[in-house]
């Protein structure tokens, strides 16, 4: 496997379950993401995707949003040398035109601060979304390459994710079934993973449960038999 992704859903389920408050279900959730970022890596996946702030989230009370946003801050402030120190290299996907000086300033310094990696790509998704994503590509692709026919290659080489492969295994947790918008190009033949536990509960032993899934799965891409090469 090349490329695992992840919407890491039931926060805030966790939280009313728990009797705290949404925000405390995020916090307890960012825990989660360091744990299972180390355990991606340590099983030699050198791409791990994952959906940390939708184009949509943004419908959710100021209050949450708000808190959201503090969260993400202090994520980024708090955790990128330890990602430097494991040698993984973030990346920040999404539409930053949402956002402040300051924030712009953090991304750009965290994303710098560990471009020299050579481990685990951890992508984050922050204000994205999956259709908007191939809109704008196909509208950069028309300026980039004028007067040609597009092709899916061009497309892919204009979209935010041009530096990932395609999704290889997609891992929702929190019980719901469904894609929201997420990659929506990458994910054209990946094979898909529900877990009901909220993301908070997930842990690197359920993560071992969904790569053993997906290994004894037979990709066929659209033909009769994957071939060895298609196999990740």
């Amino acid at each position: 496997m090349k490329h695992l992704a992840l919407i890491m859903d039931g926060n805030r389920r966790w939280a009313r379950a728990n009797k705290l408050s949404a925000l405390m279900g995020h916090d307890n959730g960012a825990n989660t993401l360091k744990d299972i970022a180390r355990a991606v890596a340590e099983q030699g996946i050198p791409f791990l995707s994952v959906f940390a702030f939708s184009t949509e989230n943004w419908r959710r009370s100021p209050e949450e949003v708000s808190g959201l946003l503090q969260l993400m801050r202090k994520f980024l402030m708090s955790e990128t040398q330890s990602l430097v120190d494991e040698n993984i290299r973030l990346v920040i996907i999404g539409d930053r035109t949402a956002f402040d000086k300051g924030f712009l300033e953090l991304f750009e310094t965290c994303e710098a601060a560990s471009a020299h990696c050579t481990g685990l790509v951890l992508t984050v998704a922050i204000n994205y979304g999956g259709q908007q994503d191939i809109l704008q590509a196909i509208s950069e692709a028309q300026k980039q390459f004028p007067g040609e026919e597009i092709s899916s290659d061009m497309i892919k080489s204009c979209l935010m994710t041009s530096h990932l492969p395609p999704v290889d295994l997609l891992i929702r947790t929190g019980g719901e079934k469904r894609v929201s918008n997420f990659l929506l190009w990458d994910l054209s033949y990946a094979e898909l993973y529900f877990s009901d536990k909220f993301w908070p509960d997930f842990s690197s032993e359920d993560l071992n449960q969904a790569v053993a899934d997906f290994q004894h799965r037979t990709r066929r891409f659209g033909g009769d038999v994957a071939s060895a090469s298609e196999q990740s």
